[in-house]
């Protein structure tokens, strides 16, 4: 199994690049890191990933010099077979398959169910979506905790240094940049983590820490579930259980209910004072005119 794939930049949706990886021990997820690390091209840009299978090396070098050529991308970061031209024995359009690194660097055992439950307060309308979530367990640091990478919700991380000699912060689970490293946290990664993490009763703290893929990555922590939040008139809470979901959001309805009745009996109480305290000082004034 070898693969063919393409680097098409986002910010003005040209293919930029093309490459190939084969061999028993070559993935496209290293291939991938690869660039991200020793090639400055690849950095502070957005990329969109694509790639085919093919049968074997001989398909690879044939294929990556044929989109070389029809994308043109020796204008840009492709060097080598930018001469060899098109194959008139090879398609221009193939079916390109987006390269989800989700798919390539995580086991499925990290991959859980969690459940959205929303009630549109304005439409009365509940709604229970099942979402796939990366369920990352994560060590609590003493320092730097709130470092952790968003793609995968790992916080084991490491310094790493790019072709440009920039220290990049890397995620050591998915191989993803965090970001640059300052003067503080550099001094706690050399380049693995070296900090003091936290303990209770004599044993390393863990929490979780989840990655909604299908919410645009959005980051939950464990106290994030089963925590009711409102937003221009929706209610939604993250669950395991969406039963339980919908109970707090009835429980936080009724609540606030409860409270907005507490107000208005407090109004009402307010304005009946408000109204003896203006006849006790009409009594007065009227006194005081017939005087």
């Amino acid at each position: 199994m070898a693969y063919v794939y393409r680097y098409t930049d986002l910010a003005d949706n040209i293919i930029k690049y093309v490459g190939i990886v084969y061999g028993e021990n070559r993935t496209l997820k290293q291939r991938v890191y690869e660039h991200f690390r020793d090639d400055e091209w690849c950095e502070g840009k957005l990329w969109k990933i694509e790639y085919i299978n093919v049968k074997n090396r001989t398909d690879a070098e044939h294929f990556e010099s044929h989109f070389i050529a029809i994308f043109k991308t020796y204008q840009y970061y492709n060097d080598a077979k930018s001469n060899w031209g098109e194959s008139d024995y090879l398609p221009t359009e193939v079916d390109w398959i987006e390269y989800k690194q989700d798919n390539l660097y995580l086991d499925a055992s990290n991959i859980i169910d969690l459940y959205e439950v929303t009630f549109n307060e304005h439409e009365k309308i509940c709604k229970v979506n099942k979402i796939k979530a990366i369920d990352a367990i994560c060590k609590k640091k003493k320092y730097t905790n709130e470092l952790f990478c968003k793609r995968c919700g790992c916080n084991d991380l490491e310094l790493r240094k790019s072709k440009n000699n920039k220290m990049l912060l890397t995620c050591t689970n998915c191989n993803t940049w965090v970001g640059m490293c300052s003067r503080f946290e550099r001094k706690y990664y050399q380049p693995q983590y070296i900090g003091d993490y936290e303990y209770e009763n004599g044993k390393l703290i863990e929490y979780h820490r989840y990655v909604l893929k299908e919410n645009h990555g959005e980051v939950l922590q464990e106290n994030d579930l089963n925590s009711c939040k409102c937003k221009n008139g929706i209610y939604y809470v993250y669950g395991f259980n969406p039963e339980v979901c919908k109970s707090i959001i009835v429980n936080k309805i009724n609540t606030q209910m409860s409270y907005t009745n507490e107000q208005i009996l407090s109004a009402k109480e307010m304005l009946k004072r408000l109204k003896n305290e203006l006849l006790q000082e009409k009594q007065s004034l009227d006194i005081i005119l017939n005087t």
